[in-house]
């Protein structure tokens, strides 16, 4: 029932590496009970008669939350779940190396912290999700990147509204970087880093 952790669950599964798999209403916070009949109910289209799912009778009753969770009322809230999956998958699609590329995981100062790289030959993407409902701040980063050479990277915002502070890999290695001074409560930042010139 957290909107909050269920958008970082949302942004864990579609920023790992292989083949995501969405369960039918995960993307509105759908939730099911057992028995296994009733882990999922008829699609919360909307608010109208039968949760917009059909006129006729659904095979199995409605969850008692389809007036408020349901495609139509969260397709109008740019904060909503659904369109926090819309804009994971599109940033998937878009970035490459968040799709295919290799996978490493940057060591965190604080386990509340989550942070990886996803690489490929033509980008690096720097993931931070905040598994945690506080602040986190001086977080430290550090971490052997594989295929980057020295020098000073700046990082552009793919997702999340923290801009992050410039990093810097000497002898192959980054060492306590901290990415921003402080880390919103479950928040979602993933960074495309570009080498400065």
């Amino acid at each position: 029932g957290n909107v909050d952790k269920a958008k970082v669950a949302a942004a864990l599964l579609l920023t790992s590496p292989g083949t995501p798999f969405i369960y039918y209403g995960e993307e509105i916070g759908m939730v099911g009970v057992k028995p296994d009949e009733d882990i999922r109910r008829p699609m919360q289209w909307s608010a109208d008669t039968n949760a917009g799912f059909t006129t006729g009778s659904p095979w199995r009753e409605l969850d008692t939350n389809f007036i408020n969770t349901n495609v139509a009322v969260e397709e109008n809230d740019p904060n909503s779940l659904l369109n926090t999956y819309k804009t994971l998958i599109e940033m998937r699609k878009a970035h490459a190396a968040i799709s295919n590329g290799n996978y490493e995981v940057v060591n965190s100062s604080n386990k509340g912290l989550y942070a990886a790289i996803r690489q490929n030959e033509n980008e690096t993407v720097l993931i931070l999700i905040n598994l945690s409902k506080t602040d986190l701040a001086n977080v430290a980063l550090s971490w052997n990147p594989l295929d980057l050479p020295d020098g000073k990277y700046l990082l552009t915002n793919i997702i999340g509204r923290n801009t992050a502070n410039p990093l810097i890999i000497s002898n192959g290695h980054v060492a306590d970087y901290l990415p921003q001074k402080s880390i919103s409560p479950f928040s979602i930042n993933v960074y495309l880093l570009n080498r400065e010139q």
